[in-house]
């Protein structure tokens, strides 16, 4: 029977991802509420910041259906779950690049949960649950 600590990883590494996104989206609708939209008006228009934060709920909370199935050590998760880690990797890398240290920060914390979740999905507990023939 393989190792369930490497689920477990997977699952936490997926619903901190999924909940950052959610808080994310959270936070895009106070602070549009509060101090309203700036910049250019392609993208800091009302119903952007709507597009958006349903846009970033929805991937929240699919990492966190995600999360749970890793959890549980379900078979069906794996794809969609290598896929946002590749899209994660690529934003967090886009995002370190910022001048903002707190930006810097958390793209690079991006790229290293993205990076520990492609390592463990390709680990061996993980590919001989998927391979395992019942």
């Amino acid at each position: 029977m393989p190792s369930i600590t490497p689920f477990r990883a997977l699952a936490v590494i997926c619903a901190a991802q999924g909940l950052g996104l959610v808080a994310y989206a959270v936070y895009v609708v106070v602070a549009s509420a509060l101090t309203g939209t700036t910049g250019s008006s392609a993208v800091s228009n009302p119903g952007a910041m709507i597009v958006l934060a349903v846009t970033l709920g929805i991937f929240g909370a699919g990492l966190l259906l995600i999360a749970r199935a890793w959890w549980l050590r379900a078979t069906w998760q794996r794809g969609a779950f290598v896929m946002a880690q590749i899209v994660g990797g690529i934003i967090g890398y886009s995002i370190s690049q910022a001048d903002q240290v707190l930006a810097k920060y958390a793209g690079l914390a991006l790229v290293l949960m993205a990076a520990a979740g492609l390592v463990l999905v390709f680990s061996p507990p993980v590919l001989g649950h998927f391979t395992r023939q019942d």
